[in-house]
């Protein structure tokens, strides 16, 4: 067979191996294509300009399926790949006990090495079972060379992977993102599952839909109803964070993070190193942590942490809403929509915090990193704080351990704590008492607290706190006492 329209090749493999490695086009007629091996791009670097997509543009008409045994396609180190108009299902690997960053990575597609672009594909019920090895990515992994993923559905895909002898990472459950870009895309239904048999030290393993990293960039994203879970509660650790997405030095914008799951903290977003959110919505996420262990079953829907004042951080013109962390046998659950835990400088402007709910802190909870780095220099602009609830104190803010926080031009609007302190907030602890906690030109009305307690709550003890006022409004708040108690105000 030539390969061409009158002869066709009858397996991508087999055009893979005969076709010009050079500006080619291979293009699929409609049909499913029951792989018994994984069609490759070989790491030989001679491959470019390659484009394979359907003949018929119909991505729901050409079917790659593994059958739950193979990979469905793998690029290895091919330069301009284009995939087109395809779908992508079944891909499964099995366990390879393996330091290699992809032998366990990519089930449905990967991508290694490749500046491959994969535009209007569906990739669906594809996994990554993995033991005592990296696992990444259960649908598509991508990494290095600026990969780029457009106008795509990633569904129902998964990484899970079982810990006995070392400790490894599980990554992304949908998607695994290294230098790259998804762009206008769809990542719904997925899981990262994780399981560690000792009680080693902490390893932060998540990113139920996705996970980015190293200037990675999300943007017009959908990352919708995805799990970041963790096989042994019985352990206190990190695995299973970032129930919609685990942001690490990289950029998220234009996206909707909603109803998604972690086991331990941050259900919509878990955000370490430098990061920048801007544009999002982050709603309907929970933390369902049952750990009796630090801060673990923080941050409903963002978790920030262990973030130096080297890196850039910013959180911008997003709508944080209807996020919960009411998990009542985690040993501290705070902030029901955001979590700030050892964050040096961050900037949030623009923000609405609405709607969600946590046993302290229901808007916003800061403290200090694993009893070592305090979370400090935070900057809150014309932000709004609205409707926000807390089961114990804190209506809206948690504040524990930190310095230099401050709040201009912010909104507190109907913020609620059912029993003990802090209809709007309760102050814990802080390390400068000439550096505290500042707000600047706030509106505060109609906040209550059910207990009839405090509207402000700053503890006896806090280390001389100073908690500044300047040019702010209270209006039809509810409390037995208006300002402190039993700490003092520095006005």
């Amino acid at each position: 067979r030539s390969g061409g329209e009158d002869e066709p090749f009858s397996t991508l493999n087999y055009a893979l191996s005969r076709c010009a490695k050079q500006y080619t086009t291979i293009l699929l007629e409609d049909g499913e294509y029951m792989l018994e091996s994984t069609p490759e791009v070989l790491a030989d670097g001679r491959f470019y300009d390659l484009v394979i997509r359907s003949r018929s543009g119909n991505r729901d008409a050409v079917v790659l399926d593994g059958q739950g045994k193979v990979r469905c396609l793998a690029l290895k180190s091919a330069t301009r790949t284009t995939v087109a108009d395809m779908t992508f299902r079944n891909g499964y690997l099995e366990p390879v006990d393996s330091t290699s960053c992809y032998d366990n990575a990519g089930a449905g597609i990967l991508t290694h090495n490749s500046s491959a672009t994969i535009t209007n594909c569906v990739i669906k019920n594809c996994h990554v079972n993995a033991k005592d090895s990296q696992s990444w990515g259960g649908g598509i992994h991508m990494e290095n060379q600026s990969a780029l993923l457009v106008d795509s559905i990633v569904e129902n895909c998964s990484v899970s992977n079982h810990y006995v002898k070392t400790v490894r990472s599980s990554l992304g459950g949908g998607l695994c993102l290294w230098g790259c870009t998804a762009r206008n895309s769809i990542v719904r239904n997925c899981t990262m599952w994780s399981d560690r048999s000792d009680a080693a030290s902490p390893l932060v393993s998540g990113g139920g839909g996705v996970y980015a990293r190293t200037d990675s960039v999300i943007v017009d994203c959908r990352i919708l109803d995805n799990l970041a879970d963790n096989g042994n509660k019985t352990v206190a650790s990190y695995q299973g964070s970032g129930g919609g997405v685990f942001l690490n030095e990289s950029v998220i914008s234009n996206s909707l993070v909603s109803g998604n799951v972690a086991a331990a903290m941050g259900g919509g977003l878990l955000l370490t190193g430098g990061f920048k959110v801007y544009g999002c919505t982050i709603s309907g996420n929970t933390v369902v942590a049952d750990y009796t262990a630090g801060y673990l079953g923080s941050g409903g829907g963002i978790y920030a942490q262990d973030c130096s004042a080297s890196v850039s951080k910013t959180l911008e013109n997003c709508l944080i809403a209807d996020n919960t962390n009411l998990t009542t046998t985690a040993a501290a659950p705070m902030g029901g929509g955001l979590m700030c835990d050892g964050v040096n400088t961050l900037t949030v402007r623009d923000c609405a915090f609405v709607g969600n709910r946590a046993i302290t802190g229901g808007a916003l909870a800061l403290a200090k990193r694993n009893g070592t780095q305090l979370t400090t220099k935070l900057a809150f602009t014309n932000c709004l704080f609205k409707a926000n609830f807390s089961e114990k104190q804190g209506g809206a803010l948690e504040i524990q351990s930190i310095e230099d926080v401050s709040f201009r031009d912010c909104w507190f609007l109907e913020n609620e704590n059912h029993v003990n302190y802090g209809a709007l907030a309760h102050v814990a602890s802080s390390y400068n008492r000439e550096i505290g906690l500042g707000f600047r030109n706030c509106l505060f009305r109609k906040n209550k607290s059910q207990g009839g307690n405090t509207l402000f709550d700053v503890e006896a003890g806090s280390y001389n706190y100073p908690v500044a006022m300047e040019y702010c409004t209270f209006v039809s708040n509810r409390a037995d006492l208006a300002l402190l108690y039993p700490g003092t105000a520095k006005s």
